[in-house]
């Protein structure tokens, strides 16, 4: 089933877990310098960068990019790929893949999705 608008979950229930899972991951990371790879709407990008992360992400779907803009306007998001980052070797301190996984297998080349991340990573990254 295709949801018509799915950024209106994050104003519901959904959007409790989101937040929730928000918090969860930023309590992990190491370092300031964040991407995270198929960020959706941002929210986690806004939220990291919230809390004084250098925060950035990347997704496909230039629509959830878009929408992401508006309820998200601090947060750094663009449209790219898994495949080409984009990002210089070495930028990022941790990368994330909040909820994206299953995309990664399913609609890409899972190992230059990998490589692609472990080279945007710095040397002693999570």
């Amino acid at each position: 089933m295709k949801i018509k608008e799915p950024h209106r979950r994050l104003h519901g229930p959904w959007g409790h877990v989101d937040g929730q899972h928000n918090e969860l991951i930023a309590a992990q990371i190491r370092g300031t310098r964040v991407l995270d790879v198929g960020c959706g709407f941002g929210s986690l990008v806004a939220y990291l960068t919230a809390r004084g992360f250098d925060a950035a992400g990347v997704d496909n779907d230039a629509g959830c990019i878009e929408k992401g803009s508006e309820l998200f306007p601090r947060a750094r998001i663009t449209i790219g790929e898994g495949e080409s980052l984009g990002f210089p070797d070495g930028h990022f301190d941790a990368v994330t893949l909040k909820d994206v996984m299953h995309h990664v297998y399913r609609e890409s080349e899972t190992g230059k999705v990998l490589r692609e991340i472990r080279r945007v990573l710095a040397p002693a990254g999570d």
